[in-house]
């Protein structure tokens, strides 16, 4: 029987729950995450912790659908010409690419980033190679005061994809393959909204990069942003 350690930031013990970075398709043990008391955030560990699949097979019940289970998968995927795919999300939060949660209804981030796919645009992945990934303040949409009103711990991936793009319309307008100065003109915009030369309004009617994307847009080698407007956008989630 394994004992779990407490969570170093909170402190619990009885109702810590451990689950390795990438769910049980990760063989990695040097991150792990305090998921019952979702706000301790992603810490370093001794790898002498639990591997990821032992940990998984006694992880609590998947948060019901519609609850924020803090954790986030996107997904970056480019055509033949390296422009990447995004759309104008409708919940107004700007133009992003395919993304999720991850625990509501799926077993890890990689099962989660496939699922995503194929329900926001109708493609298939056939494979995933890890970007980035971190904790990130981005607070959520569905539910005020949740269990992780202070962000999400985000796995990002490039896929390759097959099939024939068939947009989820409940998620996306304006879906489109956008090249890097395209990317950049949209991140000026997310800028200009972030110093307030934008209205609401404007952003809806032709949205920037969505905020939490610049970052792992930056990180994946696709925009070019410096530290000072980084930390404004930071700032902004």
């Amino acid at each position: 029987m394994t004992t779990f350690p407490a969570c170093p930031t909170c402190r619990r013990i009885d109702d810590v729950v451990w689950r390795g970075r990438d769910g049980d398709e990760t063989t990695s043990t040097d991150r792990w995450n305090c998921v019952r008391t979702y706000a301790c955030g992603p810490f370093t560990t001794p790898t002498t912790y639990p591997d990821a699949k032992e940990t998984h097979a006694v992880t609590a019940e998947t948060p019901a659908p519609w609850t924020c289970d803090g954790h986030s998968v996107g997904i970056l995927i480019a055509d033949e010409d390296g422009r990447i795919l995004i759309g104008d999300r409708t919940d107004g939060a700007g133009a992003a690419p395919p993304a999720g949660h991850v625990y509501d209804e799926h077993t890890s981030y990689r099962a989660a980033a496939r699922a995503e796919v194929t329900e926001e645009t109708g493609l298939t992945v056939t494979s995933l190679t890890e970007v980035a990934g971190g904790w990130r303040a981005n607070r959520c949409r569905r539910q005020d005061g949740g269990p992780v009103p202070s962000g999400h711990q985000w796995m990002v991936y490039r896929a390759t994809v097959a099939g024939r793009l068939t947009v989820d319309d409940e998620s996306f307008t304006n879906v489109r393959y956008a090249s890097r100065d395209e990317l950049a003109a949209l991140t000026d915009r997310t800028l200009a909204r972030v110093h307030g030369e934008i209205t609401p309004d404007d952003w809806r009617r032709a949205p920037g990069i969505e905020p939490v994307w610049v970052q792992w847009l930056s990180r994946a080698g696709l925009i070019a942003v410096s530290f000072t407007e980084m930390e404004a956008i930071e700032d902004s989630l």
